[in-house]
């Protein structure tokens, strides 16, 4: 898993912004289109609900069945 800063350049002080499953209020959420949206918006981060499935891979998706 890749984890990286939405800005190449420390947020510096002030809050950081992290975006819960990209910019859904503005797109469907976990999906491409709302996670370039949140980074356009100024997002520091993106936060998804991650899912182990049964074999170890990760979903991004919020329920947990």
């Amino acid at each position: 898993m890749i984890v990286e800063s939405a800005r190449s350049t420390p947020a510096g002080p002030g809050p950081i912004l992290v975006a819960h499953r990209g910019a859904s209020g503005y797109a469907p959420e976990h999906t491409p289109e709302a996670y370039r949206l949140a980074i356009e918006q100024g997002a520091d981060f993106i936060e998804p609900d991650l899912v182990m499935t049964r074999d170890g891979g990760l979903v991004a998706r919020h329920e947990n069945e």
